[in-house]
């Protein structure tokens, strides 16, 4: 809990704000005093067909596309100060074209990056552009065991784990402190 605790809660601001959402929360409040976090859809596309999702399985009706920049900025201005932002709702995020500038501004504009991947696209260039924006944490999703792994996601495991391999390997290089 100690990791979690200290992930979302790394400033006093953050503290406190959470301490008060939290009363919020518990009294009933319309309304949170303060807004920490926020998830950035950067696509809702995605190179994978998993049962559960509805990206993948085919039950999603909006169109597909992903964020523009100039929405990006603005939602991003709109929100601010955030404590961190989560590059990732549904979708692939390595798609985008240019998740890692966006990755880069978040953290320009004071906040942390977190991305989530299905860690299939993690090839050279990505885990490259990753780094290079400076992302505190990258998710890599997994499901189980091998059999069950490709089984919800229609992918080998095998796969993923050397995407994962590739990216740790080149934080590990770099001496970066991006968390996997």
């Amino acid at each position: 809990h100690a990791e979690a605790i200290a992930l979302r809660y790394r400033t006093l601001r953050a503290f406190a704000s959470g301490v008060l959402n939290a009363v919020a929360y518990r009294r009933g409040w319309r309304r949170a005093p303060a807004l920490l976090s926020a998830n950035f859809e950067l696509t809702n596309r995605c190179n994978l067909k998993c049962t559960f999702c509805p990206t993948g399985n085919g039950t999603m009706t909006r169109a597909r596309g992903r964020m523009s920049e100039p929405m990006f900025r603005r939602a991003l201005a709109a929100a601010r100060p955030l404590e961190f932002v989560l590059l990732f709702q549904w979708g692939e995020p390595l798609l985008h074209p240019h998740f890692a500038r966006l990755a880069r501004r978040a953290r320009v504009a004071g906040s942390r990056t977190f991305l989530t991947t299905n860690g299939t696209l993690l090839d050279e260039r990505r885990v490259a552009a990753l780094l290079d924006a400076g992302l505190d944490r990258v998710t890599v999703s997994v499901d189980g065991d091998a059999r069950t792994h490709e089984a919800a996601r229609g992918v080998p495991l095998s796969r993923v784990l050397e995407g994962l391999e590739r990216l740790v390997s080149a934080r590990n290089a770099r001496r970066a402190r991006t968390g996997v």
